[in-house]
């Protein structure tokens, strides 16, 4: 079963705006594991299967079609709490430039065995990063998500 995250906006750009994709009101991060294990929210995970994090969100508003060029970081972070060690998964999006509202449905893959055995405090984020770097963009995602076991069978 898919473990859904809602995602908080801090946004501070006049005419811009992020929300979740139809027909989700509001911005989300998905935990699934592969294969799924019946019947149990996916937040125990063996090291020897896959998992991801999808992350769901709309941008739209004249200020968002002027943006750029940009990318967007997507960030799962792990915080340990016991046997394992802080980890950070990341990966870049290039930050859609058309006009009208952008979908993003964007997975991030966990390959297995990447997260050592142990019980961990998962977050996540997404922030808007100006390439090339040097200004910043006041807008980010934030998502507090579940305590999640990682365990070799």
């Amino acid at each position: 079963m898919a473990f859904v995250i809602p995602l908080e906006v801090e946004a501070t750009l006049p005419g811009f705006f992020i929300t979740g994709v139809p027909p989700t009101a509001s911005p989300q991060a998905v935990i699934n594991e592969g294969p799924p294990e019946q019947g149990i929210w996916d937040r125990v995970i063996k090291n020897n299967q896959p998992w991801s994090v999808t992350f769901h969100y709309r941008v739209g508003g004249p200020v968002s079609d002027a943006m750029g060029p940009a990318k967007w970081s997507l960030n799962v972070h792990l915080l340990s709490l016991s046997g394992g060690q802080n980890k950070t998964i990341n990966q870049t999006v290039a930050y859609t430039q058309s006009q009208g509202d952008d979908n993003y449905d964007v997975p991030l893959s966990i390959s297995p065995g990447s997260v050592k055995d142990g019980l961990y405090k998962l977050n996540v984020s997404i922030e808007v990063q100006s390439t090339p770097a040097g200004s910043i963009i006041p807008v980010t995602l934030f998502g507090d998500g579940p305590m999640m076991k990682f365990y070799t069978p």
